[in-house]
């Protein structure tokens, strides 16, 4: 659950029991990304999941039969949550693509991870990534928060 101490809530559900998360670890990191792209009093929901769930999930809303690594459905017009938050919405996250996609992409594990996660909260906040120029913008803000990241944790799961 949320800490107190924080502006956003973030909720955590891991449903891939071969991928060991250190959930109060990510949270941590999740609420710093948050605050460096100025999000107050939001609620994000993040799932991890295994390879066949996420590809059903993308057959399913995205209407593609094929493998992906995020997910991102974002719930602008919910309002709020408990009075508080607004649900900004929910990531869906295939951990052991990370671990594919490292070795592929010559990356390390945190790195990809990190991607993942700074890409999800990206799409959320309006970020696309169907052309180059949308691909290219998206790319360097989850660089520049990847790196903002690794500087201030040192360890991160």
């Amino acid at each position: 659950m949320a800490e107190k101490s924080h502006s956003n809530m973030i909720v955590i559900s891991n449903q891939d029991p071969r991928f060991k998360l250190r959930k109060a670890a990510l949270q941590k990191v999740i609420y710093f990304i948050l605050e460096r792209l100025k999000q107050k009093k939001q609620f994000v929901s993040f799932v991890f999941v295994t390879d066949r769930q996420i590809r059903a999930l993308n057959k399913r809303f995205k209407s593609r039969a094929r493998m992906t690594d995020v997910l991102a459905f974002p719930f602008s017009d919910c309002g709020k949550v408990g009075g508080k938050y607004n649900f900004l919405g929910e990531i869906i996250i295939s951990p052991v693509r990370a671990w594919v996609q490292c070795r592929q992409f010559h990356t390390v594990f945190r790195e990809e991870f990190l991607r993942y996660v700074c890409h999800g909260i990206l799409h959320l906040l309006g970020f696309c990534d169907k052309t180059a120029s949308e691909i290219k913008k998206i790319r360097e803000e989850e660089n520049r928060l990847i790196r903002l990241v690794l500087s201030k944790f040192k360890t991160l799961f």
